[in-house]
């Protein structure tokens, strides 16, 4: 994948209306277009073998998010918590 090109095609005026939409959405420039490619499905499959899919009745990768986003700050919020309790 040529990013470069990709660049240079968004920022002619043909696509000026898509480079405005993407914008709306936080996406400044076609490298954060892709920062969260991974690859090609048929390339991914042995390491998606036996992932879960997340669902209704079980949530656990927004657990996993939530414990991720927050263990690095355990300290500062218990400590915060604390500081709140009466």
């Amino acid at each position: 994948m040529d990013v470069e090109a990709l660049e240079a095609r968004v920022d002619g005026p043909a696509y000026a209306r898509v480079k405005a939409s993407l914008g709306e959405i936080g996406i400044k420039c076609t490298l954060d277009l892709f920062a969260g490619y991974s690859g090609q499905k048929a390339a991914l499959a042995p390491w998606l073998a036996d992932a879960q899919i997340n669902r209704d009745r079980n949530l656990r990768l927004q657990y996993l998010a939530g414990i991720g986003r927050y263990s690095s700050a355990v300290d500062d919020i218990y400590l915060e918590l604390d500081g709140l309790r009466k």
